[in-house]
């Protein structure tokens, strides 16, 4: 175990969450034509999500100042992503009842590194050799997969805080988590923004 950490979220972004993870070790990365898989598999998950989450806001954006016509075509709009929300849950309440995710851990997701808490018991030694899956959304049990090796562990609180480096990761995959990671924080900083506003008011 490292004294220190490898600080690659010290000075960068990271979406972070309680996400359902799991891990196991691996004796090798995958054969060029299935890392390709892996990468292609986790950007389509990651745009469908992102669809998704868009079409969510521009259905709860409707404004109150549109003219009759834009105000029914965004009404069609809301009806249509409320099935479509509607339809998720019951896929995921199907999958899910297939599927037993895996226990929620903090997770921190970055472009070239990823950080998860869990139970000392439950954490791998530094220089292992993983497979990762974590699962985004659970309306949508599929999960991102990450292979990658072990740069540190060390204590949080009463655990363990892992930090995994990214093996084979394309520049595609790479980008597409640093959009979701920067639209994040832009929320969270908004939210911020929010609630000080809120409290001033008061």
């Amino acid at each position: 175990m490292n004294d220190s950490p490898a600080g690659a979220f010290s000075t960068g972004l990271c979406y972070e969450d309680q996400l359902p993870l799991h891990w196991q070790r691996v004796a090798v990365l995958p054969a060029p034509a299935g890392m390709l898989a892996v990468n292609r598999a986790n950007e389509h998950l990651l745009r469908n999500l992102t669809a998704i989450e868009e079409s969510s806001r521009v259905g709860a954006s409707i404004s109150t100042g549109a003219d009759e016509e834009d105000h029914a075509a965004q009404h069609e709009l809301q009806r249509l992503e409320h099935k479509i929300d509607l339809l998720m849950e019951m896929m995921g309440q199907f999958l899910g009842a297939q599927l037993v995710l895996p226990e929620p851990l903090c997770t921190r997701i970055g472009a070239d590194f990823m950080q998860w808490d869990c139970p000392e018991a439950q954490a791998p030694l530094a220089g292992s050799r993983l497979r990762v899956e974590v699962f985004p959304d659970r309306r949508f049990p599929s999960p991102l997969v990450f292979f990658g090796t072990v740069e540190w562990t060390g204590a949080q609180g009463e655990g363990m805080r892992v930090e995994l480096r990214y093996d084979g990761v394309s520049d595609a995959l790479r980008g597409v988590l640093e959009k979701i990671i920067f639209r994040q924080h832009r929320r969270l900083v908004a939210q911020q923004r929010e609630r000080q506003g809120a409290r001033h008011s008061g």
